[in-house]
């Protein structure tokens, strides 16, 4: 559903291409890409993973911890080691995800700053402006 911005086809890239963009990328020389670059993409794809995971393991925490849960049924199958390394899973998941909202923040700012484009207002608003400018010529 959406505009052709909105296409799942739009986050995907291929680990050359994301390597290829990050190596470019420091040298502040902005680098043509369509609505996504390879970065970002990749990084809204790893919080989106690291989401699911979190509240998966945090229904199963709940059931094998307060005993209320759609995964209750499934507590029987952990003991008490096996319970606290699950919760250890989710504590370290969370604060990766804190950790991955901070660099995609920043990455944000600094694709704004390299692109004389405001990124956030056009993800509130959903209005695109030209900020793919070409570098040597080269399309990612």
């Amino acid at each position: 559903m959406g505009d052709k911005n909105a296409l799942w086809g739009n986050y995907l890239h291929s680990p050359k291409s994301i390597l290829n963009y990050l190596l470019k990328l420091s040298s502040s020389t902005p680098i043509e890409f369509k609505i996504h670059n390879p970065a970002g993409s990749i990084m809204i794809l790893i919080m989106m993973t690291m989401l699911v995971a979190i509240v998966i393991s945090g229904l199963l925490i709940q059931g094998l911890f307060e005993f209320n849960s759609i995964f209750l049924s499934f507590v029987t199958y952990f003991n008490d080691p096996q319970a606290f390394i699950a919760k250890e899973i989710h504590l370290v998941l969370s604060y990766t995800m804190l950790i991955a909202i901070s660099f995609h923040i920043v990455g944000v700012l600094y694709s704004s700053y390299i692109y004389k484009a405001n990124l956030p207002m056009m993800m509130i608003t959903g209005e695109t402006t030209v900020f793919n400018k070409k570098a040597n010529n080269e399309t990612i």
